[in-house]
């Protein structure tokens, strides 16, 4: 298969240009919230900074495909409320028809928001609650992934290894009972409201609730989406009052870090932990990078763009669980001495595995870890499914001459990748593996070959295994620091060549 670099380098900076507009527009809008700003500041301090973050996180990937230059006919996702002045401004190919439609959809799907959150208001006043005191809240995985299995590599494992026990955390559904699949008999560790608690919140949430009508009555949406954001966090207040968690733990790399519910929860003094558990947000930087844009990640912009993309130090956490050294410095650009905030170096986190999989013993030499489809706008990134497609195209054909089966981590479930531009059945020397955390794949393996920079090729290396960035068009900057000193390999013949050095055929 040939592909065009040029053409991937022109896409892949047309995307951070496209990106760092976005962005840029975002936090330049003047979003006026009514009523519910003064609400918002009460939470974070005076500040509203914070909103800046909040709808860059909600709404960036909408905002990146309204903007995309090369489509002609636009239609507006009908819960992008923001104001049509951020898109209309990036983007001059919208039709008068298409805007009159995303104004009409994204009201009715606004007024459902006032209906749901007033039955969600109606739901919280009645029911009955966990006992937070001293506990530890898990945001951002999955309940399945907290519970207790010693034979995987799951969220729960890494937790144990932090001495953070399973009676001594909830999960984040349990703060809201309705949310929660979880099978758990609940009993002593139930609590409920006594009546007035229960009537100041349904009063306190209904007055948001109103606040936000108003705003959308004079046209502003956006104010049924903060509103709703609010009530969560008056409801955490009220259930924490007098029985509150001793910590929150959540990933970094989210729009947790800049929830309300967050913050609320930083107001009352509760320890807030963020955690590192991906890579991903490091972007490759193409060769030659001299005319490429800032490369702006989700912490911030640059800060001498707009002083409003600075974290404000309402909403830093407590303490951040970082990969390594490197990542340690990463976040403390971000950071300012002053805010003390703690760095703990932990190391790879595994979130997800299954206990019912194993690993084929004796089956295969090597582990390839690739990325997932990107869609939309993203498929002008690096990492598009035709670099992808080659990826894996260099390295069975290379499988093929040497005789070699490898292990190949899915990013989806086998079952549904007819929807993948990547066809990865239909690679013979490739055993497919799904649902397996990473770690238990490459503990089976002498070699493991990476799409750049997937975290999984960290892992490898605090294994000691030996591990490469394939990069099958040779236009990564192979002088990058966060590659940690893992070998970046350019082109079929060179992975060749460094595949018959690790694996004796």
């Amino acid at each position: 298969m040939s592909i065009n670099t040029q053409s991937v380098i022109d896409r892949h900076l047309y995307f951070l240009k496209s990106f760092s507009e976005a962005k840029r527009a975002i936090y330049e809008a003047d979003l006026s919230l009514f009523s519910l700003k003064q609400d918002w500041k009460r939470i974070y301090g005076n500040s509203f900074t914070g909103v800046h973050h909040f709808i860059s996180e909600t709404y960036l990937p909408s905002l990146l495909e309204v903007v995309d230059q090369k489509q002609t006919d636009i239609r507006v996702p009908k819960d992008f409320l923001l104001p049509s002045s951020i898109f209309l401004t990036l983007n001059s190919n919208i039709t008068f028809g298409s805007l009159i439609s995303w104004q009409v959809r994204s009201f009715f799907y606004a007024l459902s928001l006032v209906f749901k959150n007033f039955y969600i208001i109606l739901l919280l006043s009645f029911l009955r609650n966990r006992n937070l005191e001293g506990k530890t809240i898990i945001y951002g995985v999955k309940e399945v992934d907290l519970e207790d299995n010693s034979s995987v590599f799951n969220f729960r494992y890494f937790l144990n290894s932090m001495n953070f026990k399973k009676g001594e955390t909830i999960h984040e559904n349990d703060l809201f009972p309705y949310k929660s699949s979880s099978q758990t008999k609940r009993s002593d560790a139930e609590s409920s409201l006594q009546l007035p608690a229960r009537v100041c919140f349904f009063l306190k949430s209904f007055y948001l609730l109103s606040k936000g009508c108003l705003g959308l009555l004079f046209g502003n949406k956006l104010t049924i989406v903060i509103a709703s954001k609010l009530i969560k966090a008056e409801y955490l207040l009220t259930i924490c009052k007098d029985k509150r968690p001793k910590n929150v733990i959540y990933p970094i790399h989210s729009g947790f870090f800049i929830a309300p519910e967050i913050a609320i929860l930083k107001k009352i003094n509760v320890n807030l932990i963020a955690f590192e558990f991906s890579q991903s947000y490091f972007w490759s930087s193409l060769k030659p990078p001299n005319d490429s844009p800032a490369l702006y990640s989700f912490y911030s912009m640059e800060e001498n763009k707009n002083a409003n993309s600075r974290w404000p130090p309402t909403l830093l956490p407590s303490e951040i669980w970082a990969y390594d050294e490197f990542s340690k410095k990463s976040f403390q650009t971000f950071l300012n001495a002053k805010d003390n905030i703690k760095i703990k170096l932990v190391g790879s986190i595994n979130i997800s595995d299954s206990p019912e999989l194993s690993v084929p013993k004796n089956q295969a030499d090597i582990a390839i870890f690739g990325i997932q489809d990107l869609k939309g706008p993203y498929e002008n990134f690096y990492a598009n499914s035709d670099v992808l497609k080659k990826f894996y195209e260099d390295i069975n054909e290379t499988l093929k001459e040497k005789n070699i089966v490898s292990f190949v981590k899915a990013a989806k479930a086998v079952e549904k990748l007819k929807s993948s531009k990547v066809d990865l059945k239909k690679f013979d020397k490739f055993l497919l593996i799904n649902n397996i955390a990473p770690r238990r794949l490459i503990n089976e393996v002498n070699l493991v070959i990476c799409f750049p920079f997937t975290s999984p090729a960290f892992i490898a290396k605090n294994l000691n295994k030996s591990v490469i960035f394939y990069d099958p068009i040779g236009i990564v900057d192979d002088t990058l620091d966060f590659a940690r000193d893992i070998p970046l390999i350019h082109g079929k013949d060179n992975l060749s060549i460094y595949i018959d050095k690790v694996i004796h055929v």
